[in-house]
């Protein structure tokens, strides 16, 4: 260990010395230097626009709307980056944005290695699992002037 953290802080002197540092930090500065490191699309990387599927109020999206959306979303996001780590740990994350007066949506496709969950409050003798941490992310959320 001490070998590893001596070369560590050499290349990254954030975790230079004895202070007590996250182990997410540690995976997130590893995951990413391997990623560059491995990374296939070695030429430029391509300027690509966001997909996102528009629908006017009252309007559904169908599921192969959605699935042809997430794919060419996906697509566009290997064109810059494409590693054995966004493989392994990458995965993408789908936002649907509905106008409260209209109903018109906005449904956006984005990739992402880390998910920061909430962890709700428990009762005494309940258990907080995984499970209810992943509902409590994906919860609709109402947008209003205090969070916009």
């Amino acid at each position: 260990p001490a070998a590893f953290k001596a070369t560590l802080s050499r290349f990254a002197p954030q975790f230079e010395g004895y202070r007590q540092h996250d182990a997410q930090e540690l995976a997130v500065f590893l995951l990413d230097g391997l990623h560059e490191d491995l990374n296939r699309q070695r030429a430029a990387k391509p300027y690509v626009e966001d997909v996102e599927l528009d629908r006017k109020g009252g309007e559904c999206a169908t599921v192969a709307d959605m699935e042809e959306a997430s794919a060419e979303a996906w697509g566009k996001h290997l064109l810059r980056d494409r590693s054995v780590i966004i493989d392994t740990f990458q995965g993408q994350l789908k936002s649907v944005l509905r106008c409260s007066v209209c109903g018109a949506t906005r449904t956006k496709f984005d990739p992402f290695m880390y998910l920061s969950l909430p962890m709700p409050r428990v009762g005494a003798g309940e258990v907080l699992t995984l499970e209810r941490c992943l509902r409590e992310f994906m919860r609709e959320e109402r947008l209003d002037g205090d969070n916009l």
